[in-house]
């Protein structure tokens, strides 16, 4: 019986083989006016790939010692074969990279390049360049002194790959997912080739610098002129040849002068330098991108070589040279509307034909807005449309006339509608709300044309982008106090800005009826007590030594002093101004020395300048307590940030507690906190330590936070509110700054005990506005508002009973929180504790963008091991400090930020992150009540969903909010063979892993800005 195999309709699709046999025929795709682009590149894949398949194969029976020479020499021979065919294709396609990304992977790109450099520079590669190469390529490339016109082309494509997949890598790619459902715990090629191909990326992206260099060296190379050409291979070069083919008498290996195209310099300079001018961008360096844009726009492009490529090798995309030209405003910035659009832009549609060739006789042309709404939504309103419906309130009106009848069609809401119907119905009240916030007077017209739209079942939430804008704007100074400003007058800005003697006096002289200095908080203390009232020009003379005093200028200080003291007979004759100036001169040096701790430029000049100025302080302290000086005083709180900052123990025990003549409020706390740290470190005794912090520190200090209030007795403070805060500004010891933390944390913590709990309204209402606030409320509450405490062993044997009926001062323990953590930001900049203790109080303050980047902080230090010594030597070291942090509190409240940031879809999923999920799921339809609202990417970050549960009740949620699109988009990703629970727990917890880290790398990405350059 004959058994005919004619079943086939088409002939099946070739692939690699069928060409790498049939060279002709390979031979003919490539030489066909026009080529077929997708194809060649694809075969140029397929060579690749099955080039570094022969490699592995040769390189695995070379160790194994299985193959002959005669075997070794046909397979090497093959291999080399398969590279010409590759790249033979890659040349045909006009060496179009972004194609060859677009249809391959970075490793397969990376190895073609590897070869045609390798081919390039075959006469001088040895051994040892290979390896070099191999490892550091643009090394090796810029090991020539001078790269010829000829290799110069395959340096500059390797550059731009590496360039391009920095770009590419910026932008989060889809999770890998398993290939089937995995019972037998087999490993997964395409989870691993995934693996791989990341790692690859972060590879090649860790050559950016390099490649951005070596571009620049190209650029910069002046031996190249305006008349030279640059090489770039032909499809020939690359081709087998037929009869090496056949004889096989050696390897095949590229012909650089079979066929060559030469382009001229400007062309290829134009085209790198444009290059460079995208990788600044994307790296955020704008004054680099627009230094390069402005070299991109002085070059010009020769026509012909344009005609000879094309693709993305020479040729720059105008419009996009445009948009770049409008951000930095050079040269003809006009905006976009104005110009005539192009192909690039707005592609061809006859709907958008139709709309424009209305819109050109009807100026409003309301009615083919709203159809242009209805068929494509948002994205096809033109930046010129948008400008003349916010310049025409009459053509607004129309708009909402007729958006109101396309919208009271569907008179039973979206949930009685088909599919189709349901879609045009959500594009087009997304169009509604896309416009409330673009159009001024938008939402205020709404209810008055259109009233039905805010009645069930429409109920559009217009009124919350009219109270929640998303950008907020600080408010201009007034034009009464910018005239006052303006009008102050030459003399006045000499005052302020000049230190030399004889500008201010002779500007003093002139001028002396028209000033007024205030004398509420005088510099001289002891004017009364001198004899000498002191004259408006010695007054002002102290103000501007005090003004050089604060900038840290000592030089300059002492030089105004001396020349003030020579010209004033009245200030060098009194006894009691000198031993003033003396003491002010310790003070001056103590407060520059205590503001460059933490932050010196050069420690070993910090050093020297610790030791003269406490043998300065020495003496000085000698002179006054053998002459009694109460001036003393003038810098008793410098003197006390000195000694904790620089850990004095001796100095405050020898000499500062005993003498009644240095007793001051700073001196006190100094001496206490010096004990406290000689016990702690000196002693090694911790549970003494602690005991000098509740019995002496507490009790002289805690009375400063008690609130003032008529009939009732107050407690006698050591130091008041205002000073005590001036006294914070200047600590920058860890430890001491650690006790005060702890210390507010805890007493504002109690205040939240004894403070009135605010009722929630649990009725339902329709305004969407109380709904929301409704919701932020069960969030916050969820959550609570205490603040960590740091070092809670310390506090907690401390009855607070008496504070039951003394009422706490909330609004300073603010303020002290709040001097705290910008001391915090130069003490400890990446403490684990701060940054959390900085994040909840901004938390507290609904500062939430500050307390999202905060919290983000502390999650990486936490995962870095940045601890400092005193974490470290707590038991159990990291685990221990990580256990106190409580992270799922932190995402619990990263979710409450991002919700009120208007991120309600990221802060539903960040409760993946927790170790126990159940309490998170209880928040999500609080946290997706806003979704209406959502300013981040929505349903994108579904793929990232790690847990089955949270896509359930998300699900849900988007049920009961009627957000269909949302619902739509989350189901069809549920039923996901990756989180399938029937799956492996091996292959759930490695899925799991992925995912969750990708969403947290995109937070971060969120809130913090990255740069690879």
């Amino acid at each position: 019986m004959d058994v005919q195999l004619n079943f086939l309709q088409h002939e099946p699709t070739a692939n690699w083989l069928d060409y790498f046999l049939e060279r002709k025929k390979l031979s003919e795709l490539l030489r066909r006016k026009p080529i077929d682009r997708i194809a060649a590149i694809s075969f140029c894949d397929q060579f690749v790939e099955q080039a570094l398949v022969g490699e592995r194969d040769l390189a695995t029976m070379e160790r194994n010692n299985a193959i002959e020479k005669d075997d070794f020499m046909s397979t090497h021979y093959k291999i080399e074969d398969l590279w010409l065919c590759a790249l033979s294709c890659f040349a045909a396609c006009d060496w179009d990279l972004s194609l060859l990304i677009k249809n391959s992977n970075v490793i397969r790109v990376g190895a073609l390049l590897s070869r045609l450099i390798r081919w390039a520079f075959e006469s001088d590669l040895s051994s040892q360049s290979r390896t070099l190469f191999a490892e550091e390529p643009f090394k090796f490339l810029n090991s020539f002194d001078r790269v010829g016109a000829s290799r110069l082309f395959s340096g500059w494509l390797y550059a731009r790959w590496v360039l391009k997949t920095d770009l590419d890598g910026r932008f989060p790619v889809p999770p890998a997912r398993p290939t089937v459902s995995n019972p037998y715990f087999s490993v997964d090629q395409s989870l691993l080739q995934a693996e791989r191909l990341s790692q690859v990326t972060l590879e090649v992206r860790s050559r950016m610098g390099e490649a951005v260099n070596f571009l620049r060296r190209i650029v910069n190379d002046r031996r190249l002129g305006d008349d030279d050409k640059v090489e770039v291979p032909g499809m020939m070069c690359f081709f087998p040849n037929f009869d090496i083919t056949t004889k096989k008498l050696f390897l095949p290996k590229a012909n650089f002068d079979a066929e060559t195209h030469k382009i001229s310099w400007c062309t290829f300079r134009r085209k790198t330098m444009f290059d460079l001018m995208t990788a600044h961008f994307s790296a955020k360096h704008f004054q680099r991108a627009k230094h390069f844009l402005s070299k991109t726009l002085s070059c010009k492009t020769e026509k012909e070589d344009l005609q000879i490529f094309s693709g993305d090798l020479l040729h720059i995309d105008e419009n996009e040279l445009h948009i770049y030209r409008h951000i930095f405003k050079i040269g003809d910035a006009s905006p976009l509307h104005k110009r005539r659009p192009t192909i690039a832009i707005c592609p061809s549609d006859p709907l958008l034909d139709f709309v424009r060739q209305k819109a050109k006789i009807d100026k409003n042309s309301a009615k083919y807005i709203v159809k242009l709404l209805f068929s494509s939504g948002v994205c096809r309103i033109s930046k010129h449309q948008l400008n003349r419906l916010r310049e025409n309130e009459e053509a607004r009106k129309n708009l909402i006339e007729e958006l109101s009848a396309e919208l009271l069609r569907f008179s039973h809401g979206v949930r009685c509608l088909s599919k189709s119907d349901s879609l045009r119905y959500v594009r087009l009240c997304g169009c509604v709300y896309f416009l409330c916030a673009l159009l001024p007077g938008f939402v205020e017209l709404l209810p008055k044309i259109a009233p039905r739209l805010l009645e069930p079942p429409h109920s559009l939430r217009t009124r919350l982008l009219a109270v929640l804008p998303s950008v907020s704007v600080s408010q201009p100074p007034s034009d009464d106090y910018l005239k006052d400003f303006i009008s102050s007058g030459p003399p006045l800005w000499t005052l302020l800005a000049s230190f030399d003697f004889g500008t201010l006096y002779d500007t003093f002289a002139k001028h002396t009826s028209q000033l007024l200095i205030s004398e509420q908080k005088p510099i001289l203390h002891i004017s009364s007590s001198a004899g000498d009232k002191m004259k408006l020009w010695n007054q002002l003379m102290l103000w501007k030594l005090e003004q050089l005093a604060r900038m840290g200028n000592i030089p300059k200080w002492k030089e105004l002093l001396n020349k003030f003291v020579e010209a004033s007979p009245n200030v060098r004759e009194n006894a009691a101004l000198k031993n003033f100036f003396i003491y002010d001169t310790v003070r001056i040096e103590l407060l520059n020395l205590c503001r460059d701790f933490c932050r010196a430029n050069d420690l070993a000049e910090f050093a020297k300048r610790s030791v003269s100025i406490q043998g300065l302080l020495s003496s000085t302290l000698t002179i006054a307590f053998n002459n009694e000086h109460i001036v003393f005083q003038r810098f008793g709180m410098e003197l006390a940030h000195f000694l904790i900052n620089s850990r004095q123990w001796r100095l405050a025990n020898d000499r500062i507690k005993a003498q009644q003549l240095f007793k001051t409020p700073f001196t006190d706390i100094a001496v206490i906190l010096e004990v406290f740290l000689f016990k702690l470190y000196e002693e090694r005794k911790r549970e003494e330590a602690y005991k000098v912090v509740r019995d002496v520190f507490w009790k002289v200090i805690s009375p400063t936070f008690d609130e003032m209030r008529q009939g009732l007795e107050s407690r006698t403070a050591l130091i008041n509110k205002n000073y005590f805060l001036d006294f914070l500004r200047g600590i920058k010891d860890p430890d001491a700054l650690g006790i005060f933390f702890g210390m507010a944390a805890f007493l504002y913590n109690f205040s939240l005990t004894t403070a009135p709990i605010a009722l929630i309204d649990g009725t339902f209402s329709d305004d969407p506005l109380q709904q929301m606030q409704v919701a932020g409320a069960h969030l916050v509450r969820a959550v609570s508002q205490q603040i960590y405490v740091e070092n809670h062993e310390m506090w907690q044997t401390i009855r607070l009973d008496e504070y039951r009926s003394r009422p706490l001062d909330v609004s300073f323990i603010k303020q002290v929180l709040a001097v705290l953590c910008k001391q915090a930001q130069i003490a400890g900049p990446i403490r684990v504790s701060w940054l959390r203790i900085r994040a909840d109080y901004a938390f507290v303050c609904e500062n939430y963008d500050e307390a999202m980047r905060l919290y983000l902080e502390m999650l990486m230090a936490l995962q870095r091991g940045l601890l400092s010594d005193s974490e470290e030597m707590e038991l159990g070291g990291a685990d221990r400090i990580t256990q106190k942090m409580d992270t799922d509190l932190v995402y619990s409240k990263i979710a409450v930020a991002l919700h009120h940031l208007r991120m309600p879809t990221l802060a539903a999923i960040i409760g993946q992150m927790r170790a126990d999920i159940s309490p998170h799921l209880d928040m999500v339809e609080h946290l997706l009540r806003n979704t209406p609202l959502t300013v981040d990417a929505g349903h994108a970050y579904f793929p990232l969903i790690a847990d089955i549960h949270l896509m359930e009740r998300m699900a849900a949620a988007y049920e009961k909010f009627e957000l269909p699109l949302y619902l739509q988009a989350l189901l069809e990703l549920m039923p996901t063979r990756a989180v399938n629970v029937n799956n492996s727990p091996v292959i759930l917890e490695r899925e799991g892993v992925r995912r969750r880290q990708r969403f947290i790398e995109i937070v971060f990405r969120q809130f913090g800005e990255q740069c690879s350059l």
